[in-house]
């Protein structure tokens, strides 16, 4: 059976097939700088990103839930109606708030947990990856990170809902 692909001068076929990379201790190593590297460059991204997002999202929460407290009165009647919606945003940017912290706490511990994930890579097989997707707090820092940020939209839509339903 022939191979695919050209013939050289001494009749042989070529094929147009990649070698698999050679495990020698110099490609380990470079590996293993690669990973460094990696690591570093997403964690960096990553604490600047949830940062930005965290900071955020407390803020203008705190903002709506503080002002809303103060001011809504002044600029709704006293007999309004769908009171639900407003008691409604009221919870939603409070436990906005609360997941915002619960993000910071379960972010760290998802940083340390990759880490923990590299340095397991670092000392062992460095072919088989799945042990650096193995990370539950990610997982769950994602989810709650999710939560806080539906939190805060449905919580701004309670409060505008009712302000335009009393205006």
């Amino acid at each position: 059976m022939e191979s695919v692909g050209e013939h050289n001068r001494s009749g042989e076929a070529e094929t147009d097939t990649v070698a698999a990379p050679k495990w020698t201790d110099e490609y380990v190593q470079t590996l293993h700088q690669w990973v460094k590297e990696q690591q570093a460059e997403l964690t960096n991204k990553e604490m600047a990103n949830a940062t930005m997002y965290d900071q955020s999202l407390l803020t203008l929460s705190s903002s709506f839930l503080g002002g809303s407290l103060a001011l809504l009165g002044k600029v709704v009647p006293t007999d309004s109606r769908f009171g639900f919606l407003e008691n409604g945003a009221y919870v939603l940017f409070l436990l906005c708030i609360v997941l915002v912290i619960v993000s910071l706490i379960v972010g760290q511990r998802a940083i340390a947990r990759q880490r923990q994930l590299y340095n397991e890579y670092r000392d062992g097989d460095f072919r088989d990856f799945s042990p650096l997707l193995r990370n539950g707090y990610a997982r769950i820092n994602n989810v709650v990170n999710h939560a806080s940020g539906i939190s805060f939209v449905a919580g701004l839509l309670c409060l505008t809902s009712y302000v335009m339903c009393n205006l």
